[in-house]
């Protein structure tokens, strides 16, 4: 019984490290692809779709045409928004108790 103990423990000892192997794997595919995402911000699709919407405006967008042109909820913008900025990836300008504009940083 000490010898299949022995044996399964070994085993489990390799599926785990194939396991971190895959992972890294599809960590650096997405990486590669695009398809990353960013740390505070799990919806991967809104954030893409929020970096294409703004690299088409280089002096950027306010907040409510993005809610009203392009169909975004006020929460979901409101965390892509958030996600960018503590990125350095977007800045935002407060133009109102409900309104701001954010834009692409340079680079």
């Amino acid at each position: 019984m000490s010898e299949l103990t022995t044996k399964l423990f070994l085993d489990i000892k390799d599926f785990e490290k194939y396991q971190a192997m895959l992972k890294c794997h599809v960590h650096i595919e997405e990486e590669r692809r695009g398809e990353y995402c960013l740390s505070g911000y799990p919806d991967r699709h809104n954030y893409h779709r929020l970096l294409r919407i703004l690299r088409g405006h280089n002096d950027g967008l306010l907040s409510h045409q993005l809610i009203y042109n392009f169909d975004y909820r006020p929460s979901e913008l409101s965390d892509a928004t958030k996600a960018l900025v503590a990125n350095n990836l977007a800045t935002t300008s407060i133009i109102s108790d409900e309104e701001y504009k954010i834009r692409l940083t340079d680079g």
